[in-house]
């Protein structure tokens, strides 16, 4: 709200056997601000917690497709890192909706034997470059064997072929 005050006042006055007349014009300006200093702090704070809630809840999303229980982890990191925000509110329905589902205990055990995989990836890459080609064909072949049709499987046989 802009604020604005006039004031005029007239002077006479006989000074030295002059006759003296003056006016005065006086303005003044103001402009109210909200006040409210306390409200102001709280939803800076509140988009400032925000802000760091948004990159941990992007990496969730994107963990979810990968494997959704360490996903259901980040997002639960989310809700307690960032209490009170919206990417809060939203993780929290997230993992609500993800582990309320009667798959669940599916997706968990699938979850599970892909990390055990991916370990077993990992293994056999460390015993190529230790020069130990037959060791890690056997680590492959078992990933190959254990976890057919899954993106692991498709990674080994690329290794497996690298070897030959």
């Amino acid at each position: 709200m802009n604020l604005l005050g006039v004031g005029v006042q007239k002077y006479e006055a006989n000074e030295g056997g002059f006759h003296i007349r003056r006016i005065y014009f006086v303005a003044t300006f103001g402009l109210i601000l909200d006040t409210n200093v306390e409200k102001a702090e709280k939803e800076a704070e509140a988009r400032r917690l925000e802000a760091k809630a948004t990159p941990l809840f992007e990496k969730a999303q994107e963990t979810e497709a990968r494997d959704m229980p360490e996903a259901v982890e980040v997002y639960r990191e989310v809700v307690a890192r960032h209490a009170g925000t919206e990417c809060a509110r939203k993780a929290q329905a997230r993992i609500d909706e993800l582990t309320g589902s009667a798959e669940w205990p599916d997706i968990v055990k699938k979850a599970e034997a892909r990390r055990q995989a991916r370990g077993w990836i990992e293994r056999a890459r460390m015993l190529i470059e230790n020069k130990k080609p037959e060791n890690a064909r056997t680590w492959l072949q078992k990933v190959i064997d254990g976890h057919p049709g899954t993106p692991e499987a498709e990674e080994a046989a690329r290794l497996l072929k690298t070897l030959e």
